[in-house]
Parts: structure tokens; C-alpha cells; sequence
């Protein structure tokens, strides 16, 4: 991971005429090949901003970082851009300069002593720095707020932590300025511990400006503490390194001026390789119409010496798996591609949720490190394919590398919540991942410097009341926990009652990952192309870097596919391998189809060889999906080869070759003497191939039928979700379809759909007594469930029926749900990705039926609120400081209804809509409304019909508010959609106008990190 310092020094910014203003699109672009590489830019200000210190300078200064900001987001792919300012000696306002100060200063020099300066004189002497104090505090609330001498900023990068130490060296700074009148009282700071990462130290004057008596200290103390120095004030680029007997080596980087009273103009670009340890030196100046390097170092400079050398290690096998992306991408100039090698940190998003006041806002954040170290317990939630397994492995590395030592933990393999089980879990997990040495160094650390990392939730056979269990003993054991999980594991937390284990996932903060969008994309296409070849030649520039680009964004304009790294590399992969890519498909299967077809083939020997393997493999993963299992020890594929495949196929072949070719292909893992499939995607994908091959004939077709009826009465467990995926892609068989809308008509059958009108009048009945949410130009987050009273009180049902196979008609009710929700996706696979070959007597009743089973389910969610309205009032009772008065606890329960209500509401809308929207389908929407004259029918059309078009439906949006203004809570679902897809993305200037204008909203500008999308067409989730 590479990270830009841009170093920028004396820009003496005046009232007016800052010829540099004209000047900042050039710097920017200037900076366009040295930024390719990199993730995130810190702008380092070190000194004279400002020309006088002045406040109307400084609001020409706030002009110039908001110029130089936009422009280096709209010239590079920087992800993250932060100022650090420190002041010069034009950044003091000397008309405040009085005999008291000038009296105060002679007396320090006198007596270069720390001892002497109390905070009262240190604000008394730097009353004329009061207009870069204010400047300042605007772009770091924690500049110079404790004291006006020095502050610290930290920010986690990569692998390490950018530690800047911001010194006011000029804080003694006067009119006429001298060598050897300054002193700086090293004293005051806090120094960072050695072994954190990268720090960085800027201040304003370099060394020959400081009292003699006292610099060779000041010196000594930069050298031991901080690995770059970064000052300016002489106006001359200069660069110089010193090493202490100890062997700790320190950089000194001089900068040049910016802006002066000539036509010269200069600043340094370092960009530092986190991952290597080391940095490079450019140095710019202004020639004639534009910034050009002047010069630049040699080599890569070694960082090495500073790095944080962590107690604990990864043995070389977890290591392994850090770096694995979960699938065998195909690229033509490296055989294995890593983590490192294609990740591209995206945009996640933190949800701050105020239920009292009903504000809500999704907020940018540079990196997941930065909100777990922040919260301490995180939720990262997504649904499939959206990278959030690559994001935790990364950030299980970042956490290792600031000292917190993290154990990985996989949902599907979670502990029952007692004492014995994870005390035995965290011992395994530690010795599979560090070794059996230091295991009693680790378990004496204190919480903070412990974390869980956990994957796939979800996929845990604990209940929800059993995951909240969990949660709550893991806090003995670790001072932070990550975990990840799909969008149900909110939908869970409403049908289960946790209070009375004293935590719910409240205490989560809820971080989501968006989809990417061109800048990101041209990010992971520069490291696909630069993979094998990092040394290469500006790849940016080149005719092969446009042509897939081009590929890339002409594919991912179908609103089908994904804009997640997983289809982006497919789509890179196909194209690399001159292979037309079929776009028009938004199949799962399809693309699974692509990679695995290329790993087949780099095992070929011959053209019947490809096909004897493919046989191979469909045979032995139904074999062993049969008996469920998950590997297979030599001696059993020895039996397997001989009583299954061979007997069974007639085929004369060499089995130990083609597995020696398969396990050498990365597609089966021979591991401690057994037989495993590389990726479970591989073990669904052939399963479900031997499946389709013999659902309609051959002596396997009732047996597969058995199988196929099983599967589709579980597609809310993720692997058979996938089978059937893959099952329908190659089969298109009917009895999946007439299997699962059999099931979906099972669910709720006497529960009436939801109206959104009748229904929610208990809702709408509260509305009189609490002021109605408000939204602003954030977008909107979908507020966390309330915990409501549970199905099982005893601990015998904390788990789900361990068997892994369970019958439809024996599902509980959250199983239900689940299973309401994963038939709805099916439904959509079906429908979007088959309506040109399946006939509209199929597709109607399809799309129809899961309008229904979806508002059948919300009816279920909506009624557990109304009747769980006592343990809703518990729950305030218990979070509450103060007791509320009786008037106020039914304020604060018809708010808390109100934004649980419209959270499920909302949540069943988006998944319809995204899964069942079409363009072409817009007439089959049309009947469903007029089979089922609905509201919520009505509302599923328009997040379908906002979502989709490429013009924003004004006209229906304003008339469809219109027919709902006597409906409060559903007026209320309908802003909330309209206002987060206009967040989400970029509207007409016209169309946004006569939206807000017609529905009444306040526009908020509040929060420069609110959400902003490049291309319309899904939300990220």
C-alpha cells in the first residue's frame, strides 16, 4: 500500500492576487503518475500559510485546500485526503505583538528552560497566532486543542499507523527573525512508543534558527524519536538523513516556496510503500507553464529500522490463507494471484443512527482499522460477493501490525457460548494461527491488545439469542471483535428476545461496503496490470490500460452485474483471455462458469482430457455432497476411484494423474493425507453440474429429484443457496421454480399481505405525539431492530438443529424468514436472468408470488413490533438515565416503533426491488399493482422504478406522495427512498429540484463525507 505525503511549504496567501490559485490544477495533474499506486494523500502544510496571519488570508487558505482537495480527487484515484497544518512565522499576526510579549520572549531565550514556561505564558505569547489557531482547529478538531506548542494526529495505513507530530516552532517567532533566536521545549511532548509504525515530525524552522544551547537536545530528540522530519521556512529544497550509534536513522526533508514574490514556485511529493518500508523523494518546481520533477531520489529509501516487529507471527500457512481471495483467478503473468496483489481499499461506510432524534447518515471512512479501534466492536454487513471476507483478512493483517493480536474465526465453526468451549476455541484458533509457542505470552495480554475476527456469521448454527450469547462471553476474551454477516442478521435480532443476556448488537457499530464505482475500478484494473510486473511502465497511458477499462465500464453498464472486485476481475479475466463475455447475463452461475472453466484448463494434456476431469469432479462432489462431507481421506478416494468413478463410467483412466493434475490446478487440496475441493464454490458448482446432468434421465433421476426437493427446502443456508444457483443455470429444470413457489406459498398462508395502510395504523395512531423524522441530504441508514420477545426461553434452543438437512414444514420462524428471503433472490435469478427464454405465464406469477411471500413476511415483522410495544419499553427503561415521565415514555415508544417499523418495511422494499427489478419487466409490475391495488405494491414500483431508470420518475414520485399524504408512516418510507437514492447518487439538477421542492425537504450541508456515487444503477446495499 502506498501513501502520498504532498509536502507544501510557505504559500504566504494574501488578501487577493495568489497567483498559486491559477496554479493548483496543474500541481494537481503534475501528480498524476506518482499518485497511480496510491490510496491515501496527507497534505502537509509546514508553515506561512498565510502572509501575515491575517483572518481574511486564511479565508483565501480555506479557497486553497478546498481547490487543491477537489482537484486531486478529480485528477487521481486518491481514495483519502488530510490536511496537517503547522504555522510559520507569517502565520503570527504581529499587530498584536505588544512590549508584554516581547518582554515574556527575552526571558525565555535567556533562560532556553522548559521550567519556566507555564500554559498561561504559552498563551499569552501566541495571542498572535489566535487566526491559524482557528483556521487550523476547522480540518483537525485535535490541532493545537490541548496546547498551543504541539499536537499529534494518528491515522491507521495499511499494514501501519502515520503518526504526524505537529510542532508551533514559531510560537516565539518576531518581525525580524534571526539564526539562533528560536527554543523549542522538547519537554512538553509525549513521544510516540518506538515501535508504532511511521512517524512523522513537521514544524516550520529548520535547525540553525534554534538557540545553540538548546538545539543540540531539540536535535537528539528528533533523531531518536521520528523517522522523517519535514520542515520549511528557507524557501530552498533540501533533503539529508543522520543515523544515531544506536543505528535509528532520521530524514530531514527541506521544503521550497509555494508562493513568493517571483515567478518560482516548488513542493516535495514522498510517496511512502507501507508494505516495503521505504519512500521516494520527488521534488517539483514550476517551469514555464507547469510543475515538473526536478529531481528525484535515486532509489527507494529504507523505512526498515522504524517498523513495528510484532511478538507474534502467523505461521506460514495461516499466512497463506491471508492472502487467498477465495477463488483461482486466471492472469496471464502470474500464476497465483494474492490479496496484496489486487486489493483496492473500497468505500465502507459507518451508520450513526440517533433513534431519539431520528437522525440518521451514513459517514465515509477511510479504512475498517480506523472504526474498530474507535467502537471496538464492529458488524461489517453485505451480501454475497461483495468482498467482505478480503476486507477482514486485510484488516486482520493491520490489526497484527498495531499490536493488537487477532484470532480469526470462522461463523460456520462458532463455540457454543459457554465458558470450557471457548476457552478450548481460542486455544485451537491460536495454535492454528501463531503456532503452539507463546500461547501463555498471548493469553496474559490485556483486552486491549486482543481481538476476534469473525467471517459469515450468518453462517453460524447458532439461533440469534445464541450469536448475542456469544457476543456478549467473546468481551471477556478480546477488547475488540469484527465480524461480518449478510443483510439478515438485523432481520434476526427482531424475532428474538436477548435483553435478558444483558447485550444486543446495539453496542455494534454497522459499517457497510459500496460498490465500485470508475475510480476504484481503474485502481484494481492498474494492480491487475501491474500483478507479475510491478516494475513496469506506466500502464495508465498504455492502449491496453483504455482498452479494458473500456471492457470493464461498457460490461458493468448492465444492470445485472455487480460492480464488486469479484465480477470486475471475472470481467477482466475474460477479456486478458481474448473470451466474450457474455454481459447480458447477471448470472451467478455464468460467471463461477467462466473462472472454473479456466482452471480446468491449465491442467490440459488434451481436448478428452478436459472432459474426463469435469466428469471426475461432478462425480466425486456429488459423492461426496451425498454423504456430507467436506474432505476425503486417500485411502477412501482410492475406493471412491475404484467402486465409484471407474465402475461406474466404464472410462480406462489414470486417477492418480488427473488428481495429481487437479490438486497441481489449485482446484482439489491434498492436505494431511486428505482430499478436499480448493474452494467450496468449486464442490457446489460440480455437485450441482452432476445434478443437472442427470435430473431428467439416467438411473441417478429419482435419486438427484430426492436431492434437488431437499436442497430447495433449505436455500436459506448459504451453500445450498448456491447449489441451486448453479442448479438452474445449467439445468433450467422446472422443479426447482415449482419447488420453491410451492414452499413460498407455504409461508405465512394466513397472514394477509402487507398494506402498509391497515396494517400500520397502530403505527400512524403513536404519529400525535412525536415529531415526524426529518431526513437530510445523507443518506439514510436502515435502522438497527429492537430485540422482541422470544420463541424458546430455555437454553436447549440457543441451537439450531445441528443436523444439516432440515424439512420445510419443520422450519421455526426465523428459518422462515430467512427462507422468504432466499426465495426471493432465487426468484430473481430466475426472472432477470431468464425472461428472454422463459415464457410470461412463467414470469408473471413468479414475480407475482414474490411480491407476496415478501409482503407476507412483512406483515409477520410489522405485527411482532406491535405486539413486543411492553419489551420496546423495557428496553427504553433500561437505557435511560433518568426516569421519563409517563407522557415522555409514550413519546420515546411511538419514536422507537416508528423507526423499527419503517427499518423492516424498508428493508423487505429494497430486497424485491433489487432483486426483481427490470427494466423489460415494467408492464408485469403494472399487472401485479392492479391484481393487488396495494400501497406497499405501489411502493416496491417506485424504489423499482427510481432504481432503474435512467431519468428519475419526478412526475410519478410527486403523484404517488400525493396519494400517500394521509398515510404518515408510508409518506415516510416513500422519502426515505427517494432521499437515500438521490443521496446515493448523482440526479439532474432539475429533476432534484422539483423533487425537494414538491415533497418539502430540507437539504442538509452538515457533513462533507456524506455519500457520493459515480454511476447510477444499484446501491451497494
Amino acid at each position: 500500500m502506498k501513501t502520498l505525503l504532498l509536502h507544501l511549504s510557505d504559500i504566504h496567501l494574501q488578501q487577493s492576487s495568489n497567483i498559486i490559485l491559477n496554479r493548483i490544477s496543474n500541481l494537481a495533474s503534475s501528480l498524476n503518475l506518482v499518485a497511480r499506486e496510491v490510496d491515501d494523500c496527507y497534505c502537509v502544510l509546514s508553515g506561512d500559510i498565510a502572509f501575515s496571519g491575517k483572518n481574511d488570508e486564511y479565508q483565501q487558505a480555506e479557497e486553497f485546500l478546498r481547490m487543491l482537495k477537489q482537484a486531486l480527487e478529480q485528477v487521481t484515484n486518491i481514495n483519502n485526503i488530510v490536511f496537517i497544518l503547522a504555522p510559520g512565522n507569517h502565520d503570527c499576526d504581529f499587530s498584536l505583538n505588544d512590549e508584554i510579549r516581547e518582554t515574556l520572549l527575552t526571558g525565555i531565550v535567556s533562560s532556553s528552560s522548559s521550567r519556566s514556561i507555564s500554559p498561561k505564558l504559552v498563551e499569552q505569547v501566541t495571542q498572535v497566532q489566535n487566526s491559524f489557531f482557528k483556521f487550523a482547529s476547522l480540518h483537525n478538531q485535535a490541532a493545537f486543542k490541548e496546547n498551543r506548542l504541539w499536537y499529534e494526529a494518528r491515522f491507521p495505513s495499511g499494514k501501519h499507523t502515520f503518526v504526524f507530530v505537529v510542532l508551533n516552532t514559531a510560537w516565539m517567532s518576531s518581525i525580524k527573525e534571526t539564526y539562533g533566536s528560536l527554543f523549542f521545549p522538547t519537554e512538553v511532548l509525549t513521544p510516540s512508543e518506538k515501535g508504532e509504525s511511521i512517524r512523522i515530525c513537521v514544524f516550520h524552522h529548520p535547525g540553525r534558527w534554534f538557540n545553540e544551547k538548546a538545539f543540540h537536545e531539540f536535535r537528539r530528540f528528533l533523531d531518536s524519536h521520528y523517522d522523517l522530519v519535514l520542515t520549511g521556512h528557507e524557501h530552498d529544497q533540501y533533503y539529508s538523513g543522520t543515523k544515531t550509534i544506536e543505528g535509528k536513522s532520521c530524514e530531514y526533508i527541506e521544503g521550497g516556496i509555494l508562493q513568493g514574490k517571483s515567478d518560482s514556485s516548488s513542493f516535495n511529493a514522498i510517496v511512502v510503500d507501507t508494505d516495503l518500508c521505504n519512500f521516494k523523494l520527488h521534488e517539483y518546481s514550476w517551469e514555464i507553464n507547469s510543475y515538473v520533477v526536478k529531481k528525484t531520489s535515486k532509489d527507494w529509501q529504507s523505512l526498515s529500522d522504524k517498523v513495528f516487529k510484532p511478538l507474534f507471527y502467523n505461521t506460514a500457512k495461516f499466512s497463506e490463507y491471508l492472502q487467498d481471495l477465495g477463488l483461482t483467478f486466471s492472469h496471464p503473468r502470474k500464476d497465483k494471484l494474492t490479496i496484496d496483489d489486487v486489493f483496492v481499499d473500497p468505500e465502507i461506510f459507518l451508520h450513526i443512527v440517533d433513534k431519539t432524534a431520528g437522525q440518521n447518515s451514513d459517514i465515509r471512512i477511510d479504512n475498517l482499522l480506523e472504526v474498530i479501534t474507535k467502537y471496538n466492536f464492529v458488524i461489517l454487513i453485505g451480501g454475497l460477493r461483495t468482498g467482505k471476507s478480503v476486507l477482514l483478512k486485510r484488516t486482520y493483517s493491520d490489526l497484527l501490525a498495531n499490536n493488537i493480536v487477532p484470532l480469526w474465526a470462522y461463523g460456520a465453526k462458532l463455540p457454543f457460548p459457554n465458558e470450557d468451549n471457548i476457552r478450548s476455541y481460542i486455544r485451537h484458533s491460536y495454535e492454528e494461527q501463531y503456532g503452539t509457542d507463546k500461547f501463555d505470552d498471548y493469553d496474559r495480554l490485556p483486552l486491549q491488545q486482543r481481538a476476534v475476527v469473525i467471517d459469515d456469521l450468518h453462517k453460524s448454527n447458532l439461533k440469534p439469542k445464541g450469536k448475542i450469547a456469544l457476543l456478549k462471553e467473546l468481551k471477556r476474551y478480546f477488547g475488540y471483535i469484527l465480524v461480518s454477516g449478510n443483510n439478515i442478521i438485523d432481520i434476526e435480532e427482531f424475532l428474538d428476545n436477548n435483553a435478558r443476556y444483558g447485550t444486543d448488537m446495539a453496542e455494534f457499530a454497522r459499517v457497510t461496503i459500496a460498490e465500485y464505482g470508475y475510480r476504484l475500478r481503474s485502481k484494481l484494473l492498474g494492480k491487475w496490470l501491474n500483478a507479475g510486473d510491478p516494475d513496469s511502465a506506466d500502464i495508465y497511458s498504455s492502449e491496453k490500460y483504455k482498452q479494458l477499462e473500456n471492457i470493464i465500464n461498457d460490461t458493468l453498464n448492465r444492470p445485472s452485474i455487480p460492480r464488486t472486485p469479484f465480477y470486475i476481475m471475472i470481467i477482466l479475466q475474460a477479456a486478458e483471455n481474448k473470451y466474450n463475455l457474455n454481459a447480458a447475463s447477471g448470472s451467478n452461475g455464468y460467471y463461477y462458469q467462466v473462472i472454473i472453466n479456466d482452471a480446468i484448463l491449465k491442467t490440459k494434456r488434451s481436448n478428452k482430457d478436459i472432459d474426463i476431469k469435469v466428469g471426475y469432479l461432478s462425480r466425486l462432489a456429488y459423492y461426496m455432497f451425498k454423504r456430507q462431507l467436506s474432505s476425503i481421506s486417500a485411502e477412501d478416494m482410492l475406493l471412491f476411484n475404484n467402486n465409484e468413478y471407474l465402475a461406474l463410467s466404464g472410462l480406462l483412466v489414470n486417477c492418480d494423474q488427473i488428481l495429481m493434475d487437479l490438486v497441481e490446478g489449485q482446484i482439489l487440496r491434498l492436505e494431511n493425507g486428505y482430499y478436499k475441493f480448493q474452494y467450496s464454490y468449486y464442490a457446489q458448482y460440480f455437485a450441482a453440474m452432476f445434478m443437472a446432468n442427470n435430473i431428467q434421465q439416467s438411473k441417478y433421476r429419482e435419486e438427484v429429484k430426492r436431492h434437488v426437493i431437499k436442497i430447495c427446502n433449505n436455500i436459506h443456508k448459504e451453500h445450498y443457496l448456491n447449489i441451486i444457483e448453479f442448479l438452474y443455470f445449467m439445468s433450467k429444470d422446472p422443479l426447482i421454480a415449482q419447488t420453491i413457489i410451492d414452499n413460498a406459498n407455504k409461508i405465512f398462508t394466513d397472514v394477509p399481505l402487507s398494506d402498509l395502510h391497515q396494517d400500520i395504523r397502530f403505527i400512524n395512531d403513536m404519529q400525535a405525539n412525536i415529531k415526524t423524522v426529518r431526513i437530510s441530504s445523507k443518506p439514510v441508514e436502515e435502522t438497527r431492530g429492537v430485540i422482541l420477545k422470544a420463541q424458546e426461553e430455555d437454553q436447549a434452543n440457543i441451537v439450531y438443529n445441528m443436523a444439516d438437512v432440515e424439512e420445510f414444514n419443520e422450519l421455526e420462524l426465523v428459518g422462515m424468514i430467512l427462507y422468504a428471503f432466499a426465495s426471493i433472490n432465487i426468484f430473481g435469478e430466475i426472472i432477470r436472468n431468464y425472461m428472454g427464454t422463459t415464457d410470461i405465464d412463467c414470469i408473471q406469477p413468479l414475480t407475482e408470488e414474490s411480491y407476496k411471500v415478501g409482503l407476507r413476511t412483512l406483515s409477520v415483522l410489522l405485527k411482532s413490533i406491535e405486539n413486543g410495544r411492553e419489551e420496546i419499553v423495557e428496553e427504553i427503561k433500561q437505557h435511560v438515565k433518568t426516569p421519563l415521565l409517563e407522557h415522555e415514555l409514550v413519546e420515546e415508544l411511538g419514536k422507537r416503533v416508528f423507526y423499527y417499523s419503517a427499518f423492516v418495511a424498508l428493508a423487505v422494499i429494497r430486497t424485491l426491488s433489487h432483486s426483481l427489478g427490470a427494466s423489460e419487466l415494467t408492464k408485469i409490475y403494472q399487472t401485479i399493482y392492479e391484481n393487488n391495488p396495494l400501497q406497499s405494491v405501489q411502493l416496491i414500483n417506485l424504489t423499482i422504478r427510481i432504481e432503474q431508470s435512467k431519468y428519475p420518475p419526478v412526475d410519478y414520485i410527486l403523484a404517488l406522495a400525493k396519494e400517500l399524504e394521509q398515510n404518515h408512516f408510508a409518506l415516510e418510507l416513500l422519502l426515505q427512498i427517494v432521499v437515500v437514492n438521490m443521496s446515493l447518487y448523482s440526479w439532474p439538477i432539475e429533476a432534484r429540484q422539483k423533487v425537494v421542492a414538491g415533497l418539502k425537504l430540507q437539504e442538509y450541508d452538515d457533513n462533507p463525507k456524506v455519500i457520493t456515487r459515480e454511476n447510477k444503477l444499484f446501491p451497494g446495499n
